[in-house]
Protein backbone atom coordinates (compact mmCIF):
# COMPACT_ATOMS: atom_id res chain seq x y z
CA UNK A 1 0.00 0.00 0.00
CA UNK A 2 2.90 2.33 1.14
CA UNK A 3 3.99 1.70 -2.51
CA UNK A 4 1.37 2.88 -4.11
CA UNK A 5 0.92 5.94 -2.09
CA UNK A 6 4.48 6.83 -3.24
CA UNK A 7 3.78 6.23 -7.07
CA UNK A 8 0.52 8.44 -6.59
CA UNK A 9 1.83 11.04 -5.40
CA UNK A 10 4.99 10.86 -7.55
CA UNK A 11 2.17 11.24 -10.88
CA UNK A 12 0.77 14.27 -9.23
CA UNK A 13 3.63 15.96 -8.93
CA UNK A 14 4.46 15.14 -12.85
CA UNK A 15 1.20 16.43 -13.85
CA UNK A 16 1.39 19.79 -11.18
CA UNK A 17 4.65 20.20 -13.44
CA UNK A 18 3.42 19.85 -16.57
CA UNK A 19 0.89 22.07 -15.98
CA UNK A 20 3.18 24.60 -14.89
CA UNK A 21 4.83 24.45 -17.84
CA UNK A 22 2.03 24.50 -19.90
CA UNK A 23 0.81 27.21 -18.73
CA UNK A 24 4.59 29.32 -18.85
CA UNK A 25 4.86 28.61 -22.87
CA UNK A 26 0.86 30.27 -23.14
CA UNK A 27 2.20 33.77 -21.43
CA UNK A 28 5.70 33.64 -22.79
CA UNK A 29 4.43 34.25 -26.03
CA UNK A 30 2.58 37.80 -24.80
CA UNK A 31 5.76 38.71 -22.19
CA UNK A 32 7.94 38.68 -25.61
CA UNK A 33 9.60 42.01 -26.20
CA UNK A 34 7.67 43.61 -29.19
CA UNK A 35 10.10 45.39 -32.05
CA UNK A 36 9.04 48.85 -31.03
CA UNK A 37 10.44 47.99 -27.08
CA UNK A 38 14.49 48.38 -27.03
CA UNK A 39 16.07 48.14 -23.87
CA UNK A 40 19.24 49.96 -23.19
CA UNK A 41 21.97 50.67 -20.15
CA UNK A 42 22.05 54.32 -18.42
CA UNK A 43 25.29 54.11 -17.44
CA UNK A 44 26.74 56.77 -14.80
CA UNK A 45 30.79 57.06 -15.65
CA UNK A 46 31.00 59.88 -13.31
CA UNK A 47 30.81 60.17 -8.59
CA UNK A 48 27.63 62.23 -8.78
CA UNK A 49 24.04 60.45 -8.59
CA UNK A 50 21.81 60.66 -11.75
CA UNK A 51 18.18 61.34 -10.38
CA UNK A 52 16.13 62.45 -13.48
CA UNK A 53 15.98 60.87 -17.12
CA UNK A 54 13.17 62.30 -19.57
CA UNK A 55 12.54 62.27 -23.15
CA UNK A 56 10.46 64.77 -25.15
CA UNK A 57 6.49 63.88 -25.80
CA UNK A 58 5.17 64.06 -29.18
CA UNK A 59 3.77 67.70 -27.83
CA UNK A 60 6.51 69.14 -27.04
CA UNK A 61 6.15 68.84 -22.97
CA UNK A 62 8.58 66.53 -21.08
CA UNK A 63 7.65 63.24 -20.54
CA UNK A 64 7.83 61.93 -16.28
CA UNK A 65 11.26 61.04 -14.72
CA UNK A 66 11.93 57.34 -16.11
CA UNK A 67 14.38 56.76 -12.96
CA UNK A 68 12.03 55.89 -9.82
CA UNK A 69 14.90 55.76 -7.94
CA UNK A 70 18.33 58.06 -8.81
CA UNK A 71 21.80 55.92 -10.32
CA UNK A 72 24.65 55.84 -7.72
CA UNK A 73 27.89 57.20 -9.03
CA UNK A 74 29.69 54.23 -11.44
CA UNK A 75 26.67 52.57 -11.17
CA UNK A 76 23.96 51.86 -13.64
CA UNK A 77 20.22 50.49 -14.70
CA UNK A 78 18.32 49.08 -16.80
CA UNK A 79 15.61 51.15 -19.14
CA UNK A 80 13.43 50.02 -21.68
CA UNK A 81 12.56 52.41 -24.69
CA UNK A 82 9.49 52.23 -26.11
CA UNK A 83 8.68 53.74 -29.45
CA UNK A 84 5.05 54.94 -30.23
CA UNK A 85 5.90 54.20 -34.04
CA UNK A 86 9.09 52.00 -35.57
CA UNK A 87 10.80 54.89 -36.77
CA UNK A 88 10.09 57.02 -34.01
CA UNK A 89 13.75 56.66 -32.50
CA UNK A 90 15.45 60.23 -32.47
CA UNK A 91 14.23 61.85 -29.40
CA UNK A 92 15.18 65.07 -27.23
CA UNK A 93 16.87 63.43 -24.39
CA UNK A 94 17.14 65.22 -20.79
CA UNK A 95 19.67 63.93 -17.73
CA UNK A 96 19.68 65.89 -14.44
CA UNK A 97 22.64 64.78 -12.57
CA UNK A 98 22.92 65.73 -8.60
CA UNK A 99 24.07 68.86 -7.41
CA UNK A 100 28.18 69.65 -6.91
CA UNK A 101 28.66 71.93 -4.19
CA UNK A 102 31.27 74.22 -6.83
CA UNK A 103 28.63 73.99 -9.78
CA UNK A 104 25.44 73.12 -8.46
CA UNK A 105 23.28 70.71 -10.36
CA UNK A 106 24.17 69.35 -13.69
CA UNK A 107 21.53 69.16 -16.45
CA UNK A 108 22.24 67.26 -20.13
CA UNK A 109 19.92 68.38 -22.75
CA UNK A 110 20.85 66.36 -25.96
CA UNK A 111 19.61 64.22 -28.97
CA UNK A 112 20.12 60.47 -28.93
CA UNK A 113 19.04 57.98 -31.68
CA UNK A 114 17.33 55.30 -29.34
CA UNK A 115 17.33 52.76 -32.83
CA UNK A 116 20.18 50.22 -32.33
CA UNK A 117 21.12 52.12 -29.00
CA UNK A 118 22.81 49.94 -26.11
CA UNK A 119 24.13 52.19 -23.44
CA UNK A 120 23.83 55.90 -22.76
CA UNK A 121 26.67 56.86 -20.87
CA UNK A 122 26.89 60.40 -18.28
CA UNK A 123 29.64 61.77 -17.47
CA UNK A 124 31.43 65.18 -16.31
CA UNK A 125 31.53 66.03 -19.73
CA UNK A 126 28.33 64.79 -21.27
CA UNK A 127 26.25 62.36 -22.70
CA UNK A 128 27.68 59.75 -25.03
CA UNK A 129 26.19 56.61 -26.68
CA UNK A 130 27.46 53.11 -27.58
CA UNK A 131 25.64 51.31 -30.36
CA UNK A 132 26.49 47.56 -30.78
CA UNK A 133 29.62 48.24 -28.50
CA UNK A 134 31.13 50.84 -30.69
CA UNK A 135 31.37 54.37 -29.15
CA UNK A 136 30.26 57.54 -30.54
CA UNK A 137 30.68 60.91 -30.25
CA UNK A 138 28.65 63.08 -28.37
CA UNK A 139 24.91 63.62 -29.92
CA UNK A 140 24.58 66.97 -30.80
CA UNK A 141 23.16 69.46 -27.89
CA UNK A 142 20.62 72.00 -28.63
CA UNK A 143 21.38 74.47 -30.71
CA UNK A 144 20.08 76.84 -27.58
CA UNK A 145 18.25 76.70 -24.47
CA UNK A 146 14.77 75.53 -24.50
CA UNK A 147 12.14 78.10 -23.75
CA UNK A 148 10.74 77.31 -20.47
CA UNK A 149 7.56 77.95 -18.68
CA UNK A 150 8.09 76.39 -15.24
CA UNK A 151 10.21 73.59 -14.15
CA UNK A 152 8.15 70.34 -16.12
CA UNK A 153 6.16 72.30 -18.85
CA UNK A 154 8.65 71.31 -21.18
CA UNK A 155 9.74 72.99 -24.45
CA UNK A 156 9.13 73.15 -27.95
CA UNK A 157 11.93 71.54 -30.55
CA UNK A 158 13.99 75.03 -32.11
CA UNK A 159 12.07 75.62 -34.93
CA UNK A 160 12.54 74.82 -39.01
CA UNK A 161 14.94 76.76 -41.13
CA UNK A 162 13.76 79.83 -42.60
CA UNK A 163 14.40 78.20 -46.10
CA UNK A 164 14.53 75.23 -47.73
CA UNK A 165 12.57 72.00 -47.47
CA UNK A 166 10.46 71.08 -44.31
CA UNK A 167 13.61 69.03 -42.13
CA UNK A 168 14.17 69.04 -38.83
CA UNK A 169 17.47 68.54 -36.55
CA UNK A 170 16.75 64.83 -35.39
CA UNK A 171 15.21 63.58 -39.09
CA UNK A 172 15.67 60.61 -40.30
CA UNK A 173 16.61 61.32 -44.11
CA UNK A 174 18.34 59.94 -46.85
CA UNK A 175 21.65 61.91 -48.09
CA UNK A 176 23.04 61.92 -51.64
CA UNK A 177 26.57 60.92 -50.73
CA UNK A 178 28.81 63.15 -52.54
CA UNK A 179 26.45 63.91 -55.20
CA UNK A 180 26.21 60.48 -56.39
CA UNK A 181 23.54 57.94 -57.40
CA UNK A 182 22.75 56.37 -54.83
CA UNK A 183 21.49 57.32 -51.52
CA UNK A 184 22.34 56.65 -47.90
CA UNK A 185 20.46 56.56 -44.35
CA UNK A 186 20.83 59.24 -41.71
CA UNK A 187 20.39 61.67 -39.30
CA UNK A 188 19.98 65.47 -39.70
CA UNK A 189 22.30 67.02 -37.82
CA UNK A 190 22.17 70.72 -38.16
CA UNK A 191 20.43 72.98 -40.86
CA UNK A 192 21.64 76.24 -42.14
CA UNK A 193 19.93 78.25 -44.73
CA UNK A 194 21.20 76.10 -47.19
CA UNK A 195 22.38 73.02 -47.18
CA UNK A 196 22.17 70.48 -44.80
CA UNK A 197 24.51 68.31 -42.35
CA UNK A 198 23.84 64.50 -42.18
CA UNK A 199 25.40 61.62 -39.29
CA UNK A 200 25.27 58.98 -42.00
CA UNK A 201 23.96 55.30 -40.26
CA UNK A 202 27.61 54.16 -41.33
CA UNK A 203 29.58 56.87 -39.52
CA UNK A 204 30.06 58.92 -42.28
CA UNK A 205 29.79 62.79 -42.29
CA UNK A 206 28.55 65.34 -45.06
CA UNK A 207 27.20 68.52 -45.19
CA UNK A 208 24.95 68.89 -48.44
CA UNK A 209 22.61 71.28 -50.69
CA UNK A 210 19.04 70.70 -49.86
CA UNK A 211 18.71 69.16 -53.40
CA UNK A 212 20.77 66.06 -52.15
CA UNK A 213 18.69 65.16 -48.99
CA UNK A 214 15.01 63.97 -49.21
CA UNK A 215 13.24 62.68 -46.47
CA UNK A 216 13.92 59.09 -45.43
CA UNK A 217 10.90 56.72 -47.36
CA UNK A 218 12.20 53.32 -46.72
CA UNK A 219 9.28 51.03 -45.73
CA UNK A 220 8.65 46.87 -46.56
CA UNK A 221 8.25 46.76 -50.18
CA UNK A 222 11.26 49.62 -50.85
CA UNK A 223 14.10 48.30 -53.13
CA UNK A 224 17.61 48.88 -52.31
CA UNK A 225 20.96 47.81 -52.52
CA UNK A 226 22.93 46.39 -49.33
CA UNK A 227 26.43 44.58 -48.82
CA UNK A 228 26.07 41.21 -48.74
CA UNK A 229 27.79 40.42 -45.43
CA UNK A 230 29.74 43.33 -45.18
CA UNK A 231 31.78 41.73 -47.61
CA UNK A 232 31.84 44.61 -49.98
CA UNK A 233 29.83 43.41 -52.48
CA UNK A 234 26.83 45.41 -53.21
CA UNK A 235 23.47 43.38 -54.07
CA UNK A 236 19.77 44.02 -54.92
CA UNK A 237 16.70 42.85 -53.19
CA UNK A 238 13.43 43.93 -51.56
CA UNK A 239 12.82 44.72 -47.69
CA UNK A 240 10.11 42.86 -46.16
CA UNK A 241 10.42 44.09 -42.82
CA UNK A 242 11.80 46.83 -40.68
CA UNK A 243 12.58 47.04 -36.82
CA UNK A 244 14.02 50.50 -36.22
CA UNK A 245 17.36 50.08 -38.12
CA UNK A 246 17.29 46.90 -38.70
CA UNK A 247 16.08 45.22 -41.93
CA UNK A 248 14.84 42.17 -43.50
CA UNK A 249 16.18 41.81 -47.25
CA UNK A 250 14.87 39.25 -49.96
CA UNK A 251 17.70 39.55 -52.62
CA UNK A 252 16.97 39.12 -56.10
CA UNK A 253 19.07 36.31 -56.52
CA UNK A 254 16.91 34.11 -54.12
CA UNK A 255 18.88 35.05 -50.65
CA UNK A 256 17.78 36.57 -47.51
CA UNK A 257 19.42 38.37 -45.14
CA UNK A 258 18.64 40.66 -41.65
CA UNK A 259 21.06 43.42 -41.57
CA UNK A 260 21.16 46.92 -40.95
CA UNK A 261 20.41 50.35 -42.27
CA UNK A 262 24.00 51.43 -42.16
CA UNK A 263 24.67 48.32 -44.71
CA UNK A 264 21.94 49.34 -47.53
CA UNK A 265 21.11 52.36 -50.14
CA UNK A 266 18.71 53.47 -52.37
CA UNK A 267 18.09 54.69 -55.99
Amino acid sequence: MADLADAGRALARMISAGALLAAFAAISPAAAQSPADRSFTLANDQSKAIRDFRVVNRDGSWSGNWLKTAVPGFGSRGLRFKADRPWACVLDTRVVVDSDAMRGEAVFEQRVNFCGLTTIRVSENGVRTDRDGRSRSPERSFDRDPPRRGPDDGYRAPSRASEGPDFRVGDQVLGRWRGGEHWYPGVVDSISRSDVTIQYDDGDRETASFRQVRAYNWRPGQRVECNWKNGGTWYSGRIIAIEGDRLSINYDDGDRERTRTSKCRSR
